[in-house]
This record gives structure tokens, C-alpha cells and sequence, in this order.
């Protein structure tokens, strides 16, 4: 069978805004329904329990890490195989991927146990919130072989042309998580721990939507014969270095917010923190969306050696960047209250201090969502190092310096003003980066 993103179709601003559409929704489906998850918890048990899911969650970035790595590193190579016309060594690579994958998840959940208590310990957990991170943090310890098969399993449907299948079995999981948490929370009672329970039988359900469209015989892709290659292996989780850099850092910088918090407010600040945390990934959840659902037609185009295609999407896709960023920032900074109130009500000292923080850090979506996009094109065009360079840069270095600088200057006000601060400086590096690889990508130039 015949491979093409588009389905065969001219590539214009629609045929690419329907592309990447159905990831845009996956991605704030994610996004809102996991926000909806500290919602339950914050309502239906405490700010404490709240506080508690953000200590551990850097054990969950770990896992998304390593699927994602292999998902955005994998999808790259096995779509430039496509293009270049090799559909019999993509359906290698997919094999090796998935079955690599569910094997380091398996390790992953074996080393997690052993050092558990240690790492509660690490992650900040005290006397008021140990229950709950003991809970939540378990379940997330267990579940992550599935995790890491899902990131994967999902992204290998939009590299087979199937985006809005993708977005499917993203919020059937989705809706699944949501349903699950009332019943286990407020009817069965079960607090932190139903809605861990309910969060991983949603990623089983999106998992089982992926693995029964592959098993069906309609797709394009298929399993085949397990065929070693530690090359190929050593390429992609390089390639996907760059997103295992955000999720890891994601993971430290979650830590250093939460010690940091905890430090001027206690709990409250943690909780506060936990509430900008979810704010920030529904408000870039548009980026992360379209990063991911053009990365394949970039890596397709550019097998295909189709550098006036790819920079059609360029154009396209910064006419979406910036018209986001501006909605966005408009957004967060005008009303700032809005996604506090679905977690505490107003006049508390956690209200005032998340209302406080959403509002500082709305500066950052001005160049957030450029930022995000320039990553994943260096990972749609192989570049792993320079992606994980601009990973790194946003994530790690600037962050963690400016966390640990800022609030000696400027108190906990520094904390919130750590993000704008990272982002602004990723932006010098990203042009940078841009220019200097212009030419080796075709990044700019006249149509022919």
C-alpha cells in the first residue's frame, strides 16, 4: 500500500491545518483531562493530596520520557524510510521500536521498586503528604512499561497517515480517566490512589485502541520479523534525545519548583505550583500539538528530498505559532484566575499565590510555542543533537539557573518569573541554530 501524509492531497494551509489539527486536540485533550485529574484530587480529598501527585510526578515525566524518545526518534527514521520508498525496513524498525520499548519499560519498572523509599525521600515527600505520594507514586512506578508502549504505539498511528485515529484512542483514554475518577474518587471513595488507578487504565484503553489498528490488517505498517539493529537503536534514541531532555527536566525542575515552594510556603506553595504546572501544559499543549503532528510529513518531504514542500510547512506552521502565542499570552494574562478556580476557591492563600504566578508567567507563551516548534523540526529532520541543544537550553540551563537565581533577588515572585526568563533566552539559541543550519535543510529560500 502507498504512502503519503496528506493522503495524496496538494499541500495548502488547509490540507496542513487538517493534518496537524487532530494532534493540536490529542495534545489539550491530554492536557485538560489530566487537568481534570488534579481537579478531583484537589476537590475530593486536599491540597495536600494535590501537593502530593506533584512531588512524585517526576517518576511519570521519566516514563513519558523514554516513550517519547522512542516515539519522536523512531517516527523520524521509519518516515524518511517511507519517503525513500522502503516500506519493508520501516515495518523492521516499527517491530524493533514497539518490542525495545515495552522491554526498557519493564527494567524501568524493576529499578523504580527497588529504590523506591529512597527516591519518595529525594522527591521532598514529608509527614503531610507521604501517604499520598506513596500511593500515587506507586501506581505510577507499576505503569510504566505501559506508558512507554502507548507514547509509542499512538505516534506510529500518525506516521501511518491515521492522525485522527490517533486523537481517538487519545481521548477515549481520555474520557475513560475522567468517568473512572468520579467512580473510584466519589463514589468508591478511594482518594489518591483512584485517581492513579484511573489515569493508568486510560493509557491501556489509547494503548489497545493503537494495538488493535496495527493487529487489524488495515494498516499500512506492519509487524514483522524482529530483526536486530543497535545502530538503528543508538540512532533513534539519540534523534529523540531532545524530548527525553524536556521530560527529564521537566522531572528536575518539578523538584526544584517544589523544594523552592516549599521552602517560602509550605505545602500551599507546592500546591500552588502543582496548579501552574497544569496550567502551562494546557496552554502549550497547542505547540507540543503541532510539533508532533507535522513531524512526520517534514521527515516524509525530506526523504523524498522535497525541501520546497518542507518549507511550505514551515511557513504554515508560524502562521499557527504565532497566531497561538498571541491568543494564549492574551489569555493568561488578562484572566489569570480562570484555571485556578479549577482547583481552589478564591481567597485562599493558594488561590492568590497561583493567581500570582499564572499572571508572571504568561510572558513566557510569546515565545514558548517557537521554541517548542524548532525543537521537533531539528528532531522531524534527524538533527537530534541540535534539538536536544534547544531542549536543553529551555529546559535545564536557563531554568534551573534561573530558579536558582531569581528568587534571591526577587523572592517567590522569581519563581514564576523563571519560565519567562528560560523561554526569552532559548530564543536567542533557537535562531541561532536556525541560521546556522539554514542551508543544510533548505529552511528558507524561493519556491521552485
Amino acid at each position: 500500500m502507498s504512502y503519503h501524509p496528506f493522503g495524496g492531497r496538494k499541500l495548502t494551509f488547509g490540507s496542513y491545518s487538517l493534518y496537524v489539527l487532530p494532534s493540536v486536540v490529542t495534545m489539550l485533550f491530554m492536557a485538560l483531562y489530566t487537568i481534570v485529574d488534579g481537579a478531583f484530587i484537589a476537590l475530593f480529598v486536599n491540597s495536600d493530596a494535590l501537593a502530593g501527585q506533584n512531588l512524585v510526578y517526576p517518576i511519570n515525566n521519566l516514563s513519558l520520557g523514554l516513550g517519547i524518545m522512542f516515539a519522536t526518534g523512531s517516527n523520524a527514521q521509519v518516515s524518511m524510510l517511507l519517503g525513500e520508498g522502503k516500506p519493508k525496513e520501516a515495518n523492521e524498525k516499527f517491530t524493533l521500536t514497539v518490542v525495545t520499548a515495552g522491554i526498557v519499560g519493564i527494567v524501568t519498572t524493576g529499578l523504580l521498586l527497588i529504590f523506591f523509599r529512597p527516591l519518595l525521600d529525594f522527591l521532598g515527600a514529608e509527614e503531610r503528604t507521604w501517604t499520598y505520594c506513596v500511593q500515587y507514586g506507586l501506581v505510577l512506578v507499576l505503569t510504566a512499561p505501559l506508558v512507554i508502549l502507548k507514547e509509542v504505539m499512538v505516534s506510529f498511528l500518525r506516521v501511518d497517515g491515521q492522525p485522527r485515529l490517533s486523537m481517538v484512542a487519545t481521548i477515549l483514554g481520555g474520557i475513560a480517566n475522567i468517568v473512572l475518577d468520579y467512580v473510584f474518587m466519589v463514589i468508591f471513595d478511594w482518594g489518591v490512589l483512584g485517581a492513579a488507578i484511573a489515569t493508568s487504565l486510560g493509557i491501556l484503553l489509547g494503548a489497545c485502541v493503537a494495538l488493535w489498528y496495527f493487529l487489524s490488517g488495515r494498516s499500512k505498517m506492519r509487524f514483522a520479523r524482529l530483526s536486530m539493529d543497535g545502530g538503528y537503536l543508538l540512532r533513534i534514541s539519540g534523534n529523540g534525545s531532545s524530548e527525553m531532555v524536556n521530560q527529564l527536566s521537566a522531572g528536575i525542575t518539578t523538584l526544584l519548583f517544589n523544594l523552592i515552594a516549599l521552602h517560602y510556603h509550605g505545602p500551599d506553595g507546592v500546591a500552588a505550583v502543582t496548579i501552574m504546572i497544569y496550567a502551562e501544559f494546557v496552554l502549550i499543549s497547542l505547540f507540543l500539538g503541532l510539533a508532533m503532528g507535522c513531524a512526520s510529513p517534514i521527515s516524509y518531504q525530506y526523504g523524498c528530498r522535497d525541501f520546497s514542500g518542507n518549507r511550505r510547512i514551515l511557513r504554515y506552521s508560524v502562521i499557527w505559532v504565532a497566531c497561538g502565542s498571541l491568543a494564549l499570552f492574551l489569555c493568561a494574562f488578562f484572566k489569570p484566575e480562570w484555571p485556578v478556580l479549577c482547583f481552589v476557591r478564591e481567597g485562599t492563600a493558594v488561590f492568590d499565590l497561583a493567581k500570582q504566578g499564572l499572571f508572571l508567567f504568561s510572558f513566557s507563551l510569546i515565545f514558548s510555542g517557537g521554541n517548542i516548534f524548532a525543537s521537533g523540526l531539528f528532531t522531524a529532520l534527524g538533527n537530534g543533537l541540535v534539538s536536544a541543544l534547544i531542549a536543553f537550553c529551555r529546559s535545564i540551563l536557563f531554568l534551573a539557573g534561573s530558579l536558582l537565581l531569581l528568587p534571591r533577588w526577587l523572592g517567590f515572585d522569581g519563581v514564576w518569573l523563571a519560565i519567562p526568563v528560560a523561554e526569552t533566552l532559548t530564543c536567542v539559541v533557537v535562531w541561532v541554530c536556525l541560521f546556522r543550519w539554514r542551508k543544510t535543510y533548505h529552511l528558507w529560500g524561493k519556491e521552485r
